[in-house]
C-alpha cells in the first residue's frame, strides 16, 4: 500500500496497484438504491435478469452458483489487461491515481481537482445511478470548472468487437461526470487489446 500524492506533491489518499483491478463486482457498490450502468445494460439485453436479480436480492429467489475455472481465467486475463493499460499510462508520464480502496464520488472530485493524469477505478454517482469507472483521463479544456483541463472516461475490456453495452455504460460515466466537471465529456474510450477506440457522446 503506498500514498497517494498529487501533481505537487501533496497526500490526498490511498493507492494499490497489485492487479486487483477488475476482482470486484461493479453491479453492487453497496449503494442498494443506486442503478448501475452495468444493471442498465444487462437489462436492455434480456429484462428477465433484471426480475431475477432482484428476487435475488430481495431474498425470494437462492441461486447456487458453481465455481467456474474459465470465468476465474477471464477474470485475471481483466485483470491483468487493466493494469498493463494503467502501467503503460503511467509510462507515457500521466501521474496516476488509484481509488480501488474508496468507494465514494467525493474521493474521485478531490483527485480530479489534484489534476492526476489519470484516475484509477473512480466512483461516479448522482441521485439515480452510480458506478465505477476503469479510467478517467485528464484532457485539455478551457470550459471546464477545472483550471484547464477536465476528464473522459476510458473502460478496458477484453473483447476485440465493442458491443453496444459497452457503450451505455461509458455515456452513462460521461453524464455522471457532466456536474462534477462543468462539462460534459467530448470523448469516451474503449481500450481493447489491441487499439484505443474512440467515441463521441453525442453519436449515441
Amino acid at each position: 500500500m503506498a500514498e497517494t500524492r498529487d501533481a505537487k506533491g501533496s497526500a490526498v489518499g490511498q493507492k494499490s496497484l497489485n492487479g486487483d483491478s477488475v476482482g470486484y463486482d461493479k453491479s453492487t457498490l453497496g449503494l442498494t438504491r443506486h442503478l448501475t450502468p452495468t444493471q442498465l445494460a444487462a437489462h436492455l439485453a434480456c429484462p428477465h435478469l433484471t426480475q431475477l436479480d432482484r428476487q435475488r436480492r430481495e431474498g425470494l429467489l437462492q441461486i447456487e452458483f458453481s465455481p467456474d475455472s474459465r470465468l476465474d481465467a477471464l477474470r485475471e486475463r481483466g485483470r491483468q489487461h487493466e493494469t498493463a493499460y494503467v502501467e503503460w499510462l503511467r509510462s507515457e508520464g500521466r501521474s496516476i491515481c488509484d481509488l480501488r480502496d474508496q468507494r465514494d464520488p467525493a474521493a474521485t472530485r478531490q483527485a480530479m481537482e489534484a489534476g492526476f493524469g489519470a484516475i484509477v477505478q473512480a466512483t461516479l454517482g448522482n441521485e439515480v445511478f452510480s458506478g465505477i469507472a476503469d479510467v478517467l483521463l485528464r484532457v485539455d479544456a478551457t470550459t471546464s470548472s477545472l483550471p484547464g483541463y477536465a476528464y473522459e472516461p476510458a473502460d478496458t475490456k477484453l473483447s476485440l468487437e465493442t458491443k453496444p453495452g459497452t457503450i451505455l455504460q461509458l455515456c452513462t460515466y460521461a453524464e455522471l461526470l457532466t456536474p462534477m466537471q462543468g462539462v460534459a465529456p467530448d470523448c469516451i474510450h474503449v481500450i481493447t487489446p489491441i487499439e484505443q477506440e474512440t467515441y463521441a457522446p453525442a453519436m449515441w
